[in-house]
């Protein structure tokens, strides 16, 4: 069991869904913007969702503007929410259409303490003190950094390309998951 709420991005290949539910993580999200490298098509993520229980699956829409672009494709993926990273879609978002999950950087006030955000660890604390439950980057952290932050925060941890298909080394996720177990 982990000590702190997990969110795994990005799922690339089943590979990487199936590692990161066996660590039994809550979210795994799933890029959506058909022009990114991790973009993996609404079939594939149907099929992967398929495969695995445990996680609430969420959609990565970092790239889309159109609030009804997000929520068809909630709806037709049977995802539990979104991210996004623009504060017109979380200040419009209808939270009874899913979570939702704001990438930022800095912080801003957002007006809805329901919004969970994802950010740097210079800006954990004031999302905190403003009452959000916050997720750092794995972009932006160490271990030694979730130690000094106590229990009080989530991550957001990155999956991967394979080496080959069900082939990868899990070397670096497997010291950060190995120090968050209780």
């Amino acid at each position: 069991m982990l000590s702190r709420k997990i969110i795994a991005s990005n799922i690339r290949n089943l590979t990487d869904a199936r590692y990161f539910a066996a660590w039994m993580v809550d979210y795994m999200s799933f890029d959506i913007s058909a022009n990114t490298q991790s973009f993996i098509g609404p079939s594939n993520i149907t099929e992967i969702i398929n495969w695995l229980e445990g996680p609430a699956f969420i959609g990565n829409f970092s790239d889309h503007l159109n609030l009804e672009f997000l929520v068809e494709n909630v709806k037709q993926l049977n995802l539990r929410g979104i991210i996004t990273n623009h504060k017109e879609i979380a200040e419009q978002w209808n939270f009874e259409n899913g979570e939702l999950f704001y990438s930022v950087t800095d912080f801003e006030l957002v007006k809805n303490l329901d919004t969970k955000i994802i950010t740097k660890p210079s800006s954990v604390e004031s999302f905190i003190n403003a009452g959000h439950e916050v997720y750092i980057d794995s972009r932006y952290f160490e271990l030694e950094l979730l130690e000094s932050l106590g229990k009080r925060t989530g991550l957001c941890l990155e999956g991967g390309e394979e080496i080959k298909t069900g082939l990868k080394s899990f070397d670096e996720l497997d010291d950060i998951l190995e120090f968050l177990a209780d």
